[in-house]
């Protein structure tokens, strides 16, 4: 099978920022228009309650464009094939009211949804922002993609984590904190668009670490947001990712295994929220739900086992950080130097 030659060049250029933010608000739009001459006409929504703006920041890795667009209150009329005829796009939309109005009809395109921009034909909005990667495309080999198109899969299924999990390592990387290298910005970049080209078979080749770091980062992510859930294990792990068991354990032997994993994240939620909250009737109960556990005295017993002390002694300890909203900062004392080693 052959593969895209995405991404040969490993550059990453400066950064190019479009902002009318500090303009006059009568003098948005003129600047924002003059900008994208030829691209699109944009044009202010009647009786909008915000000042048209538009914010926007690019970057060039190899022969991708990478932009953080975010729009204010406006309707644009795209030419679609000046701005889409050369290239293949990724763009996931973070917020707002999107709407595509293409010779197919008009399709509101919703928040947290990934597709690929071609249905830029004109869209109207009440401000939105998305994120997007950008390729040539005769860097994209066009026998793999479908109907002439990327493959561009829905957010939650398992394909649709990874791509976002990637595009999220790489707009984090592009940032001004843990930044990284050129070198590793470009296998994002090219293992991205590989993905939503082939489809998921390039994703299981475990010679692609950038693969397997963007899963493994997603499922820690899935962890976090799934505490609560009492069914959380290897089994709904390697459903929701598309793995078998024997792969989501590989995937966490470096961090010690999936149980301790879980169980090690539950137990810093439960710290955190007991080192918060005042002392008062129900509050374990309270938050062993919080963490996946509906027995008490068994959340109890899991909390010593890894902590070192009970629930109940969390409101022994000095925590001056904790008014300030950082129970990170806690000061456990002598009492428990285990957790204060493992956890901190």
């Amino acid at each position: 099978m052959g593969k895209p030659s995405t991404c040969s060049c490993p550059v990453v250029s400066s950064k190019l920022v479009f902002d009318t933010a500090d303009l006059e608000p009568r003098h948005r739009l003129d600047a924002t228009c003059a900008y994208f001459d030829g691209l699109f006409e944009p044009k202010p929504l009647p009786d909008a309650e915000e000042p048209f703006m538009a914010r926007q920041v690019s970057w060039r890795i190899g022969g991708i464009v990478v932009n953080r667009a975010i729009n204010g209150p406006a309707a644009n009329t795209m030419r679609k094939d000046h701005f889409m005829g050369d290239f293949c796009a990724v763009r996931f939309v973070d917020r707002g009211n999107y709407l595509s109005v293409a010779d197919k009809g008009i399709r509101q395109i919703a928040p947290g949804t990934l597709h690929t921009g071609s249905d830029l034909d004109g869209i109207s909005t009440e401000g939105y922002a998305f994120y997007a990667l950008e390729a040539a495309r005769d860097m994209i080999d066009a026998r793999h993609l479908d109907n002439g198109e990327l493959r561009m899969p829905p957010v939650d299924s398992p394909a649709g984590r990874l791509t976002l999990e990637m595009m999220s390592r790489i707009f984090r990387g592009l940032g001004d904190e843990g930044a990284l290298s050129a070198e590793e910005l470009t296998g994002l970049a090219r293992a991205l668009f590989e993905l939503v080209t082939y489809g998921t078979d390039m994703a299981g080749e475990a010679a692609r670490p950038e693969y397997l770091q963007s899963r493994a980062a997603a499922m820690e992510r899935y962890i976090d947001r799934h505490l609560d859930d009492p069914g959380l294990g290897p089994a709904q792990l390697a459903a929701t990712f598309g793995l078998s068991r024997a792969g989501v354990f590989r995937a966490f032997e470096p961090l010690g295994g999936v149980a301790n994993t879980i169980a090690r994240r539950r137990m810093v939620r439960a710290y955190r929220t007991l080192a918060m909250a005042a002392p008062r009737r129900g509050l374990v109960r309270k938050v062993a739900d919080a963490c996946g556990y509906s027995d008490p005295a068994h959340f109890c017993r899991v909390f010593r086992r890894h902590l070192g002390l009970t629930p109940g002694d969390i409101a022994q300890l000095d925590r001056p950080e904790a008014a300030e909203g950082d129970p990170s900062g806690c000061s456990l004392g002598p009492e428990a130097p285990r957790f204060a080693r493992a956890y901190l």
